[in-house]
């Protein structure tokens, strides 16, 4: 009975400490304000992209600019967008072939391959992480 209570305290602390470090998030009002510190001009739209809120905004100056701003540290934070010949390159490695289509829809290359053993493919790269969100494969209809 001893090391059931003492296994469940030690998992809920773990588990405890797993939450406070991930720290609360911002509301998307807290991330405009926190936006607005930084950059005079006009909000035209904020999201919620994948941890990170893409406010966008016209400077005073008549510019279109965006923010991101991360939704836990509420810091400002660069985006890195990697380019369509490395989502590519990132693609082929996970499904070696031809790529026959390339799209690129709310940040996320979407690349179309037919595969060398002749199979289809369709690799999802996060532009910012460059990490591969989906790959799906499937048989050629006859």
């Amino acid at each position: 009975m001893r090391k059931t209570i003492l296994f469940l305290t030690t998992t809920s602390l773990l588990l405890a400490s797993v939450v406070m470090s991930q720290g609360e998030s911002i509301s998307i009002s807290e991330a405009i304000d926190r936006a607005k510190e930084m950059q005079d001009g006009k909000v035209t739209s904020a999201a919620l992209k994948r941890g990170i809120y893409h406010i966008k905004f016209v400077t005073v100056e008549g510019r279109k600019k965006t923010l991101y701003i991360d939704e836990v540290s509420a810091e400002s934070v660069p985006l890195k967008i990697i380019s369509v010949d490395e989502a590519v390159s990132i693609a082929i490695k996970e499904a070696p072939g031809k790529v026959e289509k390339v799209e690129f829809e709310r940040s996320v290359y979407e690349i179309k391959i037919r595969m060398d053993d002749g199979r289809k493919a369709k690799v999802n790269v996060d532009s910012s992480s460059g990490e591969i969100v989906r790959l799906k494969t499937w048989k050629k209809r006859d």
